[in-house]
């Protein structure tokens, strides 16, 4: 019931499916043999020794043996979870929602016992599909598993070569990857780490004919968005293992000091760090997953493995909504660009040639030369140019040409802005640099760039800039004169007209 009554708000916020964590029946304390194993020992250790080395923990998680068939009564308000949670799907399908619930098997889970549990909670509750987790799961029966054909299906990977005949390309894609190579590449590319760009590109515009891909900056586990732009190190000291458990792997930045800071320079630069995750999140080809309460800057206190904190530490504090609504409204309006530019989410691979003879590629990469990337290791900034003449828009028409310029370099960039059809021209709509509101452009602030021979943009360090090509006829005035060969528009500073 507490879910339901958040639908509305993660409709309003753009969100269409819902991704639970186990949400079957299992036991939140571990018995005595659990405790045993995880003492790694071979000797007898009397239950006094147990309670002193191992101590009893709340799993809050439930990645562990469960009872499959049943909803988690505690995570019920009234007396039948079986009925609350049918009650839950309902309402989010009438909302045109979809839910995913995830499992996790562990070795010892009997294989054929596996597609018979999905079968019982697709058919018995209706939800829409499966993360599925643990070693040895048979992916490729259950993929082929006729009951199963319509529900998505998430994995770590799928071998779709023999899940598939050859030449076989699914009517519905509906299995996804769903790994961590993208979630490692991004945050150090974000950080500003080298000799990450061609990794970064590579999985913006990775999208399989056969299989679907889900991209995350963050998730259940490690730290949310805001930890990780306030955190260099983990602080997991009230999990009770002297700061043992939880990954050391965090490729995060504090951007300057630990922890929560009040030094406006410091809290400038993580709010522009958290808007250049979601500009990447966004407009990467796959599907885009965020954890909740990532999207107004929810905090776990730097906590990156809170698998044993049904606490504060995890709770969701909903004052952060209105704490940071510049970084909601952010979000929200990034939801409404992908949403109106098919070209940012095609439901095939990009080809990067000119397949349809337009005169433009479907996409291309440009540096501080149109048509010529700078992909050294030591560069962190790149223009990356969607050609909508290859896709769609819901009415028909085709979508827009849309320039993504980025900078994770420390220093400005030069970016150069390709030609355009005759009688289009650049307008720059977001601003990640834009110190007023939420780095949304206003009518009044969007930029009109006259187009020239060799027209570039300054970008400012660790900053993202949305523009879009329209027609003359569409710019709102405030075209930026100047009607030398080369022109300079200097984008994220404050305006004054001047180039």
């Amino acid at each position: 019931m507490g879910v339901i009554e958040k639908i509305p708000y993660l409709k309003a916020s753009g969100i269409t499916t819902v991704e639970l964590q186990p949400a079957y029946e299992f036991l939140e304390m571990p018995n005595q043999e659990e405790r045993r194993s995880a003492f790694h020992t071979d000797m007898v250790v009397s239950d006094e020794e147990l309670d002193m080395y191992c101590p009893r923990k709340l799993n809050y998680w439930g990645y562990k043996q469960g009872y499959y068939y049943a909803p988690k009564s505690a995570y019920a308000y009234g007396d039948d979870a079986s009925v609350e949670f049918k009650e839950m799907v309902k309402a989010f399908h009438a909302a045109g929602m979809e839910v995913v619930m995830q499992f996790y098997f562990p070795k010892e889970t009997e294989r054929h016992e596996i597609a018979e549990i999905l079968r019982f909670w697709l058919l018995t509750y209706h939800i829409d599909g499966f993360h599925l987790m643990g070693e040895g799961i048979p992916t490729a029966e259950i993929a082929r598993d006729s009951a199963l054909t319509d529900t998505k299906l998430w994995y770590y990977s799928f071998d779709t070569d023999n899940i598939y005949r050859p030449g076989e390309v699914p009517a519905y894609r509906n299995l996804a990857e769903y790994r961590d190579g993208y979630y490692y590449d991004m945050r150090r590319f974000l950080k500003g780490d080298e000799n990450m760009l061609t990794n970064v590109l590579g999985h913006m515009r990775y999208n399989p004919l056969k299989c679907g891909v889900i991209n995350y900056f963050t998730n259940y586990y490690g730290f949310t968005m805001m930890d990780m732009v306030s955190y260099d190190r983990k602080h997991n000291d009230e999990n009770g293992e002297d700061n043992r458990d939880g990954s050391d792997m965090n490729c995060s930045w504090n951007c300057g000091e630990e922890g929560k800071s009040r030094r406006k320079r410091v809290v400038k630069l993580r709010r522009r760090q958290i808007k250049n995750a979601m500009c990447m999140l966004l407009f990467s080809q796959g599907t885009p997953l965020i954890f909740m309460g990532d999207e107004f800057g929810n905090s776990q206190n730097g906590n990156n493995n809170p698998y044993c904190q049904d606490n504060a530490i995890t709770w969701l504090d909903w004052r952060g909504l209105d704490a940071n609504r510049d970084l909601y409204d952010f979000w929200t309006t990034l939801i409404r660009v992908r949403r109106e530019h098919p070209v940012l989410h095609m439901d095939k691979a990009f080809v990067m040639m000119d397949s349809i003879s337009c005169g433009y590629p479907d996409l291309s990469y440009h540096g501080q030369n149109a048509w010529r990337a700078q992909l050294e290791g030591y560069n962190r900034h790149v223009g990356i140019m969607y050609c909508g003449k290859y896709a769609r828009r819901e009415d028909g028409g085709e979508d827009s040409i849309i320039y993504l310029a980025m900078n994770m370099y420390w220093m400005p960039e030069r970016l150069a802005l390709p030609k355009l059809p005759k009688g289009m021209r650049w307008k720059q709509i977001l601003d990640t640099a834009e110190e007023k509101g939420d780095g949304v452009l206003m009518k009044a602030e969007e930029h009109d760039i006259r187009q020239t021979e060799e027209t570039e943009c300054t970008l400012p360090e660790r900053s993202i800039a949305l523009l879009v090509a329209v027609n003359g006829d569409e710019a709102d005035g405030g075209a930026v004169n100047g009607k030398l060969n080369r022109h300079t528009k200097e984008i994220g500073k404050k305006r004054n007209g001047t180039a």
